[in-house]
């Protein structure tokens, strides 16, 4: 695998990479529907790219409200899955989440892929619920 670059984005409106990103994986892909996919969140999140070859391959991203840091839409288009890619995404949110007053990350992982969000050291916690009919789990990182 070539190089990967990893670009920040903040603000509206929401960069064109990561609106094509989510809307292969969530939309296309997973069958979120639009009025779900985009909301409010967006506008006060910092966006992560993933770029090989100039290409976006991925995106993800976070936000924070007090000492709480909240990762989200982590997405990996399907030819550049279990490559690592992922790995390198949520390594570099929660590096930059820890430049910052962020006492916890959580995550709302679907349930397909909580043992991805573990070995990153992330603990579930409570119950299975659904969002956009797709079964998650709420899992916490501690950073203090």
């Amino acid at each position: 695998m070539s190089a990967l670059v990893i670009k920040n984005y903040q603000g509206t409106p929401l960069h064109s990479e990561v609106k094509k990103i989510r809307q292969i994986v969530f939309i296309d892909e997973q069958k979120v529907s639009e009025e779900l996919e985009w909301d409010d969140e967006d506008k006060i999140s910092t966006h992560l790219v993933v770029y090989q070859d100039n290409k976006a391959i991925a995106s993800a991203r976070y936000y924070k409200i007090g000492h709480i840091t909240y990762i989200g839409r982590m997405a990996v288009l399907l030819d550049y899955r279990r490559q690592g890619v992922g790995y390198l995404l949520l390594k570099k949110c929660i590096d930059d989440i820890k430049k910052t007053n962020t006492q916890k990350i959580i995550i709302h992982a679907q349930e397909t892929v909580l043992q991805f969000y573990q070995q990153q050291g992330f603990i579930e916690k409570g119950e299975k619920f659904y969002e956009a009919d797709i079964a998650h789990k709420k899992m916490i990182l501690e950073l203090t």
